[in-house]
């Protein structure tokens, strides 16, 4: 087989390619720059944080209390939306390291600098619905996310501890984030974020939101809202989860 096969994917794409191909588990868990954050759900569960912080936020590390809607990548250096054409792991690239110039590349194998602390991407670029989701390194040398809208957490899509997201279970039914783009470092405290793009509105696609609160008929009048990690069924009909990372 020729050795140009993969000139026509991008540089983290193929980098990706390689990184599945030769890690073999030499090391268990990825090495520690010594200022990772700890893993603190309470703080990023509480309900204005939850409602307003997204797995972006989570893995720089970043709480805005007075943050109305989830930021994405880009929107802080003056992207706009971000079209189903860019849900591939160069496009995201870009936005990163306009958003974080501090950012650069690394690997599992790897540890940050210290100050800087270790994230991973990866992106569902199935044609009808994409989505992206990043994940961050620990001081316990565990990996967590937070996906969305929804609660801060340490395991994976099959209900295990991440030692590793590139081997993890990122396949959540819905979403199934099975493009792995690059592990990175950044400094939390060398880049922004913004919910709204600054060349005005959010431009983000319009979408019904399965999390809309439902008030029971009697009882105590709880709200309840559907398990984002789970595809409900409801009669034939499939309730599909809250896009994690689209306002």
């Amino acid at each position: 087989m020729p050795k140009f096969v993969y000139l026509n994917k991008d540089i983290f794409e193929l980098q990706s390619i390689i990184a599945n191909k030769n890690f073999k588990g030499r090391i268990l868990f990825s090495p520690l720059s010594g200022t990772e954050p700890a893993f603190d759900p309470v703080k990023w569960n509480s309900p204005n944080i939850k409602q307003n912080h997204n797995c972006y936020s989570y893995a720089f590390n970043q709480i805005n209390p007075t943050r109305k809607g989830k930021a994405q990548p880009g929107y802080f250096s003056g992207f706009n939306h971000i079209e189903d054409n860019e849900y591939n792991c160069q496009s995201f690239y870009k936005r990163l390291k306009k958003d974080n110039p501090s950012l650069y590349l690394t690997s599992f194998e790897q540890p940050c600098v210290k100050g800087f602390n270790k994230g991973f991407i990866a992106i569902d670029d199935k044609k009808d619905d994409q989505d992206y989701h990043f994940y961050r390194l620990d001081k316990n040398k565990k990996w967590s996310h937070k996906p969305g809208r929804t609660e801060a957490t340490k395991v994976d899509a099959s209900g295990s501890e991440i030692d590793n997201p590139l081997t993890a279970n990122r396949d959540y039914q819905y979403f199934a984030y099975k493009k792995p783009c690059f592990f990175f470092c950044a400094h939390p405290k060398l880049g922004r974020q913004h919910s709204v793009s600054i060349r005005g509105g959010s431009g983000e696609k319009s979408r019904p939101d399965p999390f809309k609160e439902i008030k029971l008929q009697g009882g105590s009048g709880e709200k309840f809202r559907p398990d984002p990690f789970k595809q409900l069924q409801g009669g034939s009909r499939k309730i599909r989860p809250e896009p994690f990372n689209i306002l």
